[in-house]
């Protein structure tokens, strides 16, 4: 159970294309180049993101060449689309990849990262990778840029932490992004936080020399890193901890938060209080939007799951996807919410014995979570119980055998046994049987294609 900014990275922001690249003034530069390059950065800064794409145009009419204007100009053309949608995305990611060769860098491989200026479009490439939710690409990208995070800027610095830690948490991962959590507390506020010590080992290699804290640290950075400590104490089901920090954030500035009720709810579903559960989400204000309102439904599913009252859940999931469709402009963020509302709904039609419909939305889930053995486990029971739900009959013998043999004819050697029309009524007749077995239909064939998925998959 989370809440709908929790999967958003805490405020939404977490992962946004970083302008920090600035263009190199050298000794080549004309006047103009100098005067544009200054202007671009001017606008961009005040959010023209039209007119710095103009002027990043201009600039790279005279230098053709320069791989820094490139990727500036493919940051400034995604901001000025003003949708985050996947098409403008894929847009940005193309627009890297042809930038690629002039700013001497390799996107696929990220060990070849070796200079501090590279950290930047490694960065933004990173954070392409986890709009397009490939998520263990995008951590191995920002698992080496931390080896380079001691001299990099320190807005840039704590972008790439913040974005790191949620990629951890997409991964199931919390002792690591524990130990993020650590770090940029050290970076932030010059001292190492309590969760340094328990997951240090966690860390990727990090410099040795610690970092000296800035000024003027922000409240909304405080409450951000507080929150997902909690998010991995809870993800690490460790509840006194969780407890602790729950009560610090309830005596903060964003304790009244809808963000901070679902965490409290989660504790208390973590520590099966679910009754609980339910009282505390009832205090979260879910008519301020459709989002939240579909995270309230789908954590109250999540509890009557848990309180065997499946058909309850179902009903709140399929609520919570409808609100959550209904609330209008989605950001690619938002994709992995669509798919997890998704998967809860069609694990619940699963076991309401709602067969045909429960795979049609595992289905739909499994293009999100390709290498998710159990989801794929979940498709072929889905075809498994269409095809036959229960063994019950297998089992009552008599009647089987009544039904089985209906008479002899001869006698001696020649004597034959006459088997009933209704023993070919069990046959399995695929639905579909023109179609390719790698289809998604729910067939036998197709139940065991998954099965074999699952085999690959485990390790």
């Amino acid at each position: 159970m989370s809440s709908d900014k929790e999967m958003n990275g805490g405020d939404g922001k977490t992962a946004s294309a970083d302008n920090s690249a600035a263009l190199d003034i050298c000794a080549v530069v004309s006047e103009q180049e100098k005067q544009l390059a200054t202007s671009a950065a001017v606008e961009f800064q005040a959010g023209k993101y039209a007119a710095c794409l103009e002027t990043l145009d201009k600039l790279h009419v005279l230098r053709p060449t320069d791989g820094k204007v490139a990727h500036n100009r493919a940051v400034a053309r995604y901001y000025a689309s003003g949708t985050k949608s996947s098409t403008s995305m894929e847009e940005f990611t193309r627009e890297l990849h042809e930038a690629s060769s002039h700013l001497h860098v390799n996107f696929s491989n990220p060990d070849s990262l070796d200079d501090i200026d590279q950290c930047i479009p490694f960065f933004n490439y990173a954070v392409a990778l986890f709009h397009a939710h490939q998520y263990r690409r995008a951590l191995a990208v920002l698992d080496r840029l931390f080896q380079f995070i001691e001299p990099m800027d320190e807005a840039a610095a704590k972008k790439m932490c913040f974005l790191h830690i949620e990629l951890c948490l997409c991964l199931r991962q919390p002792e690591k992004a524990l130990g993020i959590v650590a770090y940029l507390e050290n970076l932030l506020f010059g001292s190492k936080g309590p969760a340094s010590a328990e997951s240090s080992s966690a860390i990727p290699k990090s410099p040795e020399k610690e970092p000296s804290p800035p000024k003027g640290v922000s409240d909304a950075d405080r409450s951000r890193l507080q929150l997902y400590k909690t998010r991995c104490l809870i993800m690490m089901r460790s509840v006194k901890a969780s407890k602790r920090e729950i009560k610090g954030l309830v005596s903060s500035s964003v304790g009244g938060s809808n963000q901070t009720v679902f965490l409290r709810s989660q504790l208390e579903f973590l520590r099966c209080n679910y009754r609980k559960a339910v009282k505390v989400l009832c205090t979260a204000q879910v008519d301020c939007d459709s989002r939240t309102t579909a995270m309230y439904h789908n954590n109250i599913g999540c509890v009557h799951f848990c309180t065997g009252k499946p058909h309850l859940g179902s009903y709140n999931f399929e609520k919570a996807l409808k609100l959550f469709i209904e609330s209008g402009e989605r950001s690619v963020l938002d994709g992995r919410v669509y798919f997890e509302l998704l998967y809860n709904l069609g694990l619940q039609n699963l076991y309401c014995g709602k067969y045909a419909s429960a795979f049609d939305r595992l289905v739909e889930a499994v293009r999100m979570q390709p290498a998710n053995a159990r989801l794929w486990l979940r498709i072929a029971e889905c075809c498994v119980n269409r095809h036959k739900s229960d063994n019950s009959t297998d089992f009552q013998l008599k009647d089987r055998k009544r039904y089985m043999v209906r008479g002899t004819a001869g006698t001696g050697p020649h004597r034959k046994i006459v088997l009933a029309p209704s023993i070919g009524t069990d046959r399995y007749v695929p639905v579909g049987s023109d179609h390719s077995a790698a289809m998604p239909v729910p067939t036998l064939e197709f139940a065991a294609l998954c099965l074999r998925n699952v085999l690959q998959l485990l390790p």
